[in-house]
């Protein structure tokens, strides 16, 4: 179903609240460790949204930002000037010559498709990846529930901050909190989230493994052991 552009507009602009939950951020940080920045690469964000990933990107790395969304990618140049980015969809064959990227980083996309069609995207992702480039991948597992990540955080930021800090931090949270949900459920109510794969807890690995690639960690279970986490290797 199509939605307005000002519904997306509100989306993207609640979405952003995210950055405010510890996990989503642990789950970004260490994302971002696992992109190797010794050397000057250039790194293919593959599902950008809002560009989050940024904020935690160190080293000489050129981005390019892709998504099927204007309203994300118009919120992340606001976000990041000058930003590249290119709007399309990723279940097309990629707008990029092959061999093009030293890196790809994906976080939460992949479970938003149809499972028949994993195989070719991800044969997409090899082909555009460079000889030895590596792949940093996460995607929401079986069992998703977002009230535990926001009990994850509530536990994490108590801890940090103490139980007041964490009740006047709360308060400022509610409203986007309620809007996001309540977004989403019209996109659920209007069938869109009807191919969501939720991953099995080692699927994603194998899948992956299926097309050639080398895992480099044993899977990791992130953002308050809600999603799955590999790296691969080409």
């Amino acid at each position: 179903m199509n939605y307005p552009h000002k519904f997306w507009e509100k989306y993207f602009k609640y979405y952003d609240c995210l950055m405010q939950l510890i996990p989503y951020q642990l789950l970004l940080k260490k994302m971002a460790t696992l992109i190797r920045n010794d050397r000057e690469l250039k790194l293919l964000d593959l599902g950008a949204g809002t560009g989050n990933i940024q904020y935690f990107l160190k080293g000489p790395i050129e981005v390019t930002s892709f998504d099927n969304s204007k309203e994300a990618l118009e919120r992340l140049q606001h976000k990041f000037p000058n930003q590249e980015t290119i709007q399309g969809s990723i279940v097309e064959p990629l707008p990029f010559q092959d061999q093009s990227f030293d890196a790809i980083f994906s976080n939460n996309v992949l479970y938003t498709l149809p499972k028949e069609i994993l195989p070719t995207v991800v044969g997409e992702m090899k082909r555009v990846l460079k000889p030895g480039g590596r792949i940093i991948v996460s995607n929401l597992t079986h069992g998703f529930s977002p009230l535990k990540i926001y009990r994850e955080h509530i536990k994490m930021h108590k801890k940090a901050h103490g139980s007041l800090s964490t009740l006047v931090h709360l308060l400022k949270m509610l409203w986007p909190t309620i809007r996001i949900f309540q977004l989403n459920r019209v996109i659920q109510k209007n069938g869109a989230a009807g191919d969501y794969h939720f991953f099995g807890k080692e699927e994603q690995r194998q899948i992956f493994s299926k097309s050639g690639f080398t895992n480099l960690i044993p899977t990791q279970h992130v953002y308050a052991n809600q999603a799955a986490l590999n790296v691969f290797q080409l």
